[in-house]
């Protein structure tokens, strides 16, 4: 199956735009009511994984423009304290990716998409990617590393939405 992928940044584009629009103020229309940020992933599992419980409000709360200041040394310790932790249980690393320099890669938190590089995780990223594959092998330094879930229920359609009906 062919991949589109030029739709899904045009997708992406039309987030941006609408996003760009909402703002935290106050909104005309229910007087008295003020909206907050509560959650934010632009890379998945980075705060699932990466940020500790205690954190998680902070992080949520906060911006991109804060993350390398404020959790890059914290998203550090998890990595390699993760990586501690596995290497007697997997096999040797080989992918020696410093634990320094993944922190760089995934801080800030924010959706990376350069048109003239392949548009594939982490740079965007399609619907079949396997975002959460490639972030364990980040991870644990290891390319083999897999939440051995391999494909989807149902094949994605090839025009918009994309998204595959719901399992009944």
């Amino acid at each position: 199956m062919k991949r589109t992928r030029i739709p899904l940044a045009v997708l992406a584009l039309g987030v941006a735009l609408f996003a760009a629009g909402c703002s935290d103020d106050d909104n005309p229309s229910t007087p008295g009511i003020t909206y907050s940020q509560v959650d934010r992933m632009a890379i998945p599992a980075v705060n699932t994984i990466l940020i500790p419980t205690a954190q998680k409000p902070a992080f949520n709360a906060g911006a991109p423009a804060t993350d390398v200041s404020m959790f890059q040394s914290t998203a550090l310790a998890t990595i390699e304290a993760i990586r501690t932790a596995t290497d007697t249980l997997l096999p040797p690393t080989d992918t020696n990716i410093p634990a320094a320099t993944l922190v760089g890669a995934l801080l800030p938190d924010v959706v990376t998409l350069d048109f003239s590089q392949p548009l594939t995780f982490p740079n965007g990223r399609a619907l079949d990617d396997d975002v959460i594959d490639t972030e364990l092998s980040l991870v644990l330094n290891r390319s083999t590393a897999s939440d051995a879930i391999n494909a989807n229920d149902h094949a994605f359609l090839g025009t918009f939405p994309y998204l595959a009906a719901p399992n009944p």
